[in-house]
């Protein structure tokens, strides 16, 4: 099963700020790439909540919401749902 490395500033994606950027949506977008990677190595997929906010849904059961306001843990998920 692929791993993650979720070493802040060293994903394949290299995804280096601009300098003078908000150090806040630098770290929205480093935690935004490395939910892509673990979705690229097939370990999680993407949904679009009831509302329109992105979820994040891992494999384990994990689930995580992305909204304007920041990224929160929804909890591990059970009965997990089909992920294909």
């Amino acid at each position: 099963m692929p791993t993650l490395s979720p070493k802040l500033g060293s994903s394949s994606l290299e995804s280096e700020p601009a300098l003078g950027a908000d150090t806040e949506v630098a770290a929205r977008l480093e935690v935004s790439l490395w939910f892509q990677q673990a979705v690229d190595a097939g370990l999680a997929v993407w949904r679009m909540s009831a509302n329109g906010d992105s979820e994040v849904h891992f494999n384990s059961g994990d689930a995580f919401v992305l909204t304007a306001h920041g990224i929160s843990r929804l909890g591990r998920l059970w009965p997990q749902e089909n992920l294909s």
